[in-house]
């Protein structure tokens, strides 16, 4: 039935979307050894906690945070398994949240990672911004 299809449709990409975060921390990893990241990561992790919005509590998740203790750099990771995602909304909501980290906040470097499947065509241009597609994952496991 069409409610069947659509329920293993929502399944699935709730599974792909799972494994997709997992495959972005694998690379992550890969360029971390590789020492092709702008900084070397001591540390790589999922992140939750909360933040006030108007007196209101409210929950806060990150896909993945590298950080450097010792240098007291940070990156904030997004991982959407989505086509034509929009790396600059990403981004602003991804800033948003990491004011949320509290971690040496006054003395951190702080960089943004942002995976999708496929990007819009339009990609902001930001210093301390980077971007994979699938297609950079790929071609990564590979060893091209």
């Amino acid at each position: 039935t069409a409610e069947t299809m659509n329920s293993i449709k929502s399944d699935f990409n709730s599974f792909a979307g799972r494994r997709f975060e997992d495959t972005c921390a694998e690379y992550i990893t890969q360029l971390n050894s590789g020492n092709t990241l702008p900084f070397q990561i001591t540390y790589l992790s999922k992140w939750w906690g909360h933040t006030r919005v108007e007196g209101e509590r409210r929950e806060v998740e990150i896909d993945l945070i590298a950080l450097n203790e010792k240098t007291r750099q940070i990156a904030f990771i997004e991982c959407k398994w989505k086509d034509g995602v929009s790396a600059e909304k990403i981004l602003n909501g991804l800033k948003e949240k990491a004011s949320a980290v509290n971690w040496h906040n006054n003395e951190r470097q702080e960089y943004y990672c942002v995976f999708a499947k496929t990007f819009s065509n339009k990609r902001p241009e930001e210093k301390n911004l980077l971007l994979y597609d699938l297609n950079d994952l790929t071609q990564k496991k590979l060893g091209k």
